[in-house]
């Protein structure tokens, strides 16, 4: 009686294991559809928008080779930059525990922003080394780091409150202005 039963119950599950293979052949067979059917519509669907492999391609190349380029002019900065380091950042001891660093403003080249690259050349010729001068707030500052011999190598100093701005006579500069037909501009 328990064998009957047992045979019974193996002869049910081999029917619904079978049953249930068929049906999860047809949920593949469907599932298979499906996908066929959304490639079809998706490449469809790109083409009508004017997607086309071959353009993503060379799109994705050529991002590829700005990115290249991006990362070496990048190193060539950064190699320059090390190479003048000097010419750029302003190093120095602090001639007492209490001193203000912000007193000590910059060099030149790091204060000053010329409004169109052409006239870059321009200053360089005018300013020349000057370029290069660290500029502090007072000549009390100036004279307190060169006599504690704050630097490292000899800097030039330009106190800020020494610089004086040159007025150009109104008659030179109508002059200018009439010869140039009004070109000619103030440089600072």
């Amino acid at each position: 009686m328990i064998v009957k039963r047992l045979e019974n119950d193996k002869k049910q599950s081999i029917e619904s294991l079978k049953a249930l293979h068929v049906q999860n052949e047809q949920i593949r067979a469907q599932m298979n559809r499906l996908q066929n059917d959304i490639k079809v519509n998706q490449d469809s669907l790109l083409q009508t928008k004017g997607y086309s492999p071959k353009v993503e391609a060379e799109k994705s190349a050529e991002v590829k080779r700005l990115d290249e380029s991006i990362r070496t002019i990048k190193q060539k900065l950064e190699e320059l930059y090390r190479g003048n380091e000097r010419n750029f950042d302003v190093k120095f001891k602090s001639p007492t525990a209490d001193f203000d660093r912000g007193l000590v403003r910059g060099r030149v080249l790091r204060l000053v922003t010329i409004r169109e690259d052409k006239y870059a050349k321009a200053l360089e010729e005018v300013a020349g080394g000057r370029l290069y001068s660290v500029i502090v707030e007072t000549e009390a500052v100036a004279t307190n780091l060169l006599k504690r011999g704050c630097f490292r190598q000899r800097e030039t100093l330009i106190p800020n409150n020494k610089i004086q701005a040159r007025d150009i006579p109104k008659e030179l500069t109508d002059y200018v202005a009439s010869v140039t037909n009004g070109k000619a501009i103030h440089a600072l």
